[in-house]
């Protein structure tokens, strides 16, 4: 009897021994197949990458060797949207106003005020000085209409520091540097300046940002906002229709300011004689002549790369043009 029950022992702990084996076997299996599996989604996921770059790498190489003197960023894409196939998108941000920097006086002078969604100025600034800066324009889609966050808006552009609302400008400063004493001290100087109808100079500015240049980059510049040969006409009509500008028959002359660049790039002293306006005029801190930040879509398997192109240009004539990407977000797939 006792030489059966161990027996019956012996059996049971060699079946014991087996399924457990066996289940190690199972998981091993299920581990390895699993492993194999995240291996090629990790290249496939590799793969569509390597795909989008070269596509990235065509568009910077293009870009690189744009004439921006005899060419708009419009009609440079038009020569070039064939090469890159119908599921590329790419589109100027620099014609479109920042509502991260929007000045409150502007809106409430322009049409734009036609494009806030049932909200008045007011509420626009209060949100946008307790929430703000956004990263896109979806941030603002209570505030403002759909059609005009589409077509007329962005958040990726100069915060003009001419132009640009104050309190924006020192937000800005603050989150890029880290510090609130110089953020608050650009402030002061703006305000100073503006009391007196002064403006940054290039130079001057050069000087008041020595400290923080580097982290703020290009975003904050005395360069002009807006692209005028890519604005829309509501930009247009927005910012010559604003009566501190005292630009007469506005609704003419944006429709020569579409008119001449049809035919060639806009310069500052075309338009500032189409406009009857001295170069030195505050319109001309809104209007300027180049493309500066591009937003361009490409195909990433089921879903899409979404990224912005930052332009700088040389001197020379014609202007080395110099891309580099930004915040690329590669979406979902």
């Amino acid at each position: 009897m006792v030489v059966n029950k161990a027996r019956g022992f012996a059996t049971l702990a060699a079946i014991a021994l087996l399924v457990l084996t066996l289940a190690l076997v199972a998981v091993s299996l299920l581990l390895s197949q699993q492993t194999l599996v995240n291996s090629h989604r990790a290249e496939a996921q590799l793969d569509k990458q390597d795909q989008t770059w070269k596509i990235m790498d065509l568009i910077l190489n293009d870009l690189s060797h744009w004439n921006a003197d005899e060419q708009t960023f419009d009609g440079w894409w038009a020569a070039h949207t064939a090469g890159y196939g119908s599921e590329v998108v790419l589109r100027s941000l620099s014609g479109l106003i920042n509502l991260n920097s929007l000045s409150p006086f502007l809106l409430q002078k322009s049409s734009l005020v036609g494009t806030l969604n049932g909200k008045t100025v007011d509420d626009f600034v209060s949100w946008r000085t307790s929430k703000g800066p956004f990263p896109s324009v979806d941030g603002y889609k209570s505030y403002f209409t759909a059609a005009s966050l589409q077509f007329d808006y962005c958040t990726v552009s100069f915060f003009n520091v001419n132009t640009a609302d104050e309190i924006m400008l020192e937000r800005l400063v603050a989150l890029r540097t880290g510090s609130d004493s110089a953020a608050a001290n650009l402030r002061s100087q703006v305000r100073d300046r503006r009391s007196r109808r002064q403006i940054f100079t290039p130079a001057d500015w050069q000087t008041v940002s020595a400290g923080f240049s580097q982290d703020v980059g290009p975003l904050d510049s005395t360069d002009p906002e807006l692209d005028a040969n890519e604005a829309p006409v509501d930009v247009l009509t927005a910012i010559l229709g604003d009566p501190d500008f005292k630009i007469t028959d506005a609704a003419t002359k944006v429709q020569t300011l579409i008119a001449q660049r049809a035919a060639a790039p806009l310069t500052s002293a075309a338009m500032a004689l189409i406009l009857g306006v001295a170069a030195t005029s505050p319109i001309m801190q809104y209007l300027g002549t180049r493309t500066h930040w591009i937003e361009c879509s490409l195909p990433f398997g089921t879903s899409r790369a979404q990224f912005v192109i930052a332009l700088t240009y040389s001197t020379d004539a014609p202007p080395q043009v110099t891309p580099r990407i930004l915040n690329i977000n590669w979406g979902t797939s």
